[in-house]
């Protein structure tokens, strides 16, 4: 009888134990979970960041490009500026005839202005404006 209860007692500690082993076992599976569902989060954050990563380059690209197109514009419009020559006026208030060397410069300005394309300078500058509104997440045209 003494045995059987000292059995009877060694199986309630196996049976205790047991249980604690399973509650052992219980949170490890639950952290590993958790573990696991916070590596998933971090895989989804490194993947949007790498895609705002490309979306900034891209976007930066063509902010370089668009400078580059401003900075030409801005050299032939600078160009062309310094080829205009305004017309002096005399104390009478009259034009006064320009000597033979300005009026023909003069022609070669008008020449020069008749070849300018002011609706291509306008839509690229517009072009211009509204890759750099988008870049800088402004508001489209009002």
């Amino acid at each position: 009888m003494e045995l059987t209860t000292q059995a009877g007692s060694s199986l309630y500690e196996i049976i205790k134990m047991s249980e604690q082993v399973g509650d052992m076992v219980t949170h490890i599976a639950t952290a590993a979970t958790e573990q696991s569902a916070a590596t998933e989060e971090i895989n989804s954050n490194i993947d949007q960041i790498a895609k705002i990563t490309a979306a900034s380059a891209a976007s930066a690209e063509q902010t370089t490009n668009a400078l580059q197109d401003l900075s030409a514009l801005a050299s032939n419009l600078q160009r062309l500026v310094g080829q205009f020559r305004l017309v002096s006026e005399g104390r009478d208030g009259e034009a006064q005839q320009p000597d033979p060397r300005r009026r023909r410069a003069s022609q070669v300005d008008n020449g020069v202005a008749q070849g300018v394309d002011f609706a291509r300078v306008k839509m690229a500058h517009r072009s211009w404006r509204l890759k750099l509104r988008g870049f800088f997440g402004w508001p489209g045209e009002p």
